[in-house]
C-alpha cells in the first residue's frame, strides 16, 4: 500500500512541477510580454493619475491579484471593497488582473502560483509582506492583520528619527 502511495504522491510531484514550468515558460516566452526587467521599474505606490500626491505615495499598498473569471476572487470581493474603505487614509488598493499580459512583469516580481493573492508592499521600507489567504473571507481578522502591520510601521518610523 505504501508503494503505491509512494507512486501516486511523485507523480503528483512531477505533475505540479510540469505545470507550473510551463506557465512560467508560457509568460516569458510571449510576444507581448515586456522585458521582466520592467518590473522592478514599476513603481508600485504610484497610483496611475498623474497628480499623485506625494504623501500617497508614502503610504503602503495593498495588492490583489486576481482574475475576472475566478470564484474565489469573486467571493472576496465584497471584504475587499470594505477593507478599501475602511483602510483608504492609510494604504492605497490596487487590483492586479493576472490574465491581463501587461501585468506579467508583476506577476512574475510577486511569484503569484495562485489567485487570489494580497500584499502589502511598502515602498519607503522595503517591505512586502504576503496576507494569508485565510483571512481573505474574514473581515475582522483582515482588519486587524492590516491594523498590525500599521502598529509595526509607526515602530519602524520612530526607530528610522
Amino acid at each position: 500500500m505504501t508503494r503505491y502511495k509512494t507512486i501516486i504522491i511523485l507523480s503528483l510531484v512531477f505533475l505540479f512541477g510540469l505545470t507550473a514550468g510551463c506557465v512560467v515558460e508560457n509568460l516569458l516566452s510571449s510576444n507581448n510580454l515586456l522585458n521582466v526587467a520592467v518590473a522592478k521599474d514599476i513603481k508600485l505606490t504610484e497610483p496611475v493619475k498623474a497628480e499623485t500626491k506625494q504623501k500617497e505615495v508614502q503610504k503602503p499598498s495593498v495588492l490583489l491579484f486576481h482574475s475576472k473569471n475566478c470564484s474565489s476572487c469573486t467571493k472576496i470581493r465584497p471584504v475587499w471593497l470594505a477593507l478599501q474603505k475602511d483602510f483608504k487614509k492609510e494604504f492605497n488598493f490596487y487590483e492586479i488582473d493576472v490574465d491581463n499580459q501587461k501585468n506579467a512583469p508583476l506577476c512574475i516580481e510577486f511569484l503569484i502560483t495562485t489567485i487570489p493573492s494580497i500584499y502589502i508592499e511598502d515602498v519607503p521600507f522595503r517591505n512586502r509582506a504576503y496576507i494569508n489567504p485565510a483571512m481573505y473571507g474574514y473581515l475582522p481578522r483582515f482588519e486587524e492583520e492590516l491594523s498590525r502591520y500599521l502598529d509595526m510601521r509607526k515602530i519602524l518610523k520612530k526607530g528610522m528619527e
